[in-house]
C-alpha cells in the first residue's frame, strides 16, 4: 500500500506550468515491487496543458533498504486527456527508476483512467508493467485502485460546488 501527499506549489498560468510536490510512503509486503522494508520519498512534479492534453515531468527520490536495492532516483513523463464530460481522464505514462549504487534500471509504463467522483475526491483504476522485464516472457504486471482526497489548509482557497455534468 502506498499513501502520497501531494501539495500544489503553483498553479498553471499562460506563462509558467504547474509546479508540484508529493511525499510518499510505501509499506512493506506490497506494490509494484513487493517491498520488504518501508520506502520514503519526494518528487516534483511539473504539468503544462496543451489543449485539452496535458504533459506532466517527475523526478524524485525513494529511501529504501538494501532488501529493496536501496535508495533509487525515479523519472517520469506522462499525459492525461479528459474523456467525456471532464469527469473521466485518460492516463498514460512511462517512468524509470534508477538505483544510487549499483544495480539495473527498472522502466515501467502505466496506463489508467481517473474519475471525479464528487467536488473532493477522485478514483483511479489502472494496469502497470515493468518494461525491463517482458524479455523471455517474464512480465511484471500490476493492478491499480486507488481513492484521492483533497483536503484544504484552513484559509487556503475554498472550491465550488461540483457541476452537474448532465445536459438538459
Amino acid at each position: 500500500m502506498g499513501l502520497h501527499l501531494l501539495y500544489g506549489i503553483l498553479r498553471e498560468t499562460t506563462g509558467l506550468p504547474a509546479l508540484g510536490i508529493r511525499f510518499d510512503v510505501h509499506t512493506p509486503g506490497v506494490g509494484s515491487a513487493r517491498h520488504e522494508d518501508w520506502q520514503f520519498g519526494a518528487k516534483g512534479l511539473v504539468t503544462r496543458g496543451f489543449g485539452r492534453t496535458r504533459a506532466h515531468v517527475n523526478a524524485g527520490y525513494m529511501v529504501a533498504s538494501v532488501a529493496d536495492g536501496g535508495d533509487y532516483w525515479r523519472f517520469g513523463l506522462g499525459v492525461d486527456r479528459p474523456i467525456g464530460l471532464f469527469s473521466r481522464n485518460l492516463l498514460a505514462d512511462v517512468y524509470a527508476e534508477v538505483p544510487v549504487d549499483e544495480g539495473r534500471t527498472r522502466v515501467w509504463a502505466e496506463l489508467g483512467t481517473r474519475i471525479q467522483t464528487g467536488n473532493l475526491a477522485v478514483l483511479d483504476i489502472g494496469l502497470g508493467t515493468r518494461l525491463d522485464e517482458w524479455e523471455r516472457g517474464a512480465a511484471n504486471v500490476e493492478i491499480t485502485i486507488g481513492v484521492s482526497r483533497m483536503f484544504g489548509v484552513p484559509g487556503g482557497v475554498r472550491v465550488g460546488p461540483y457541476p452537474d455534468p448532465t445536459i438538459p
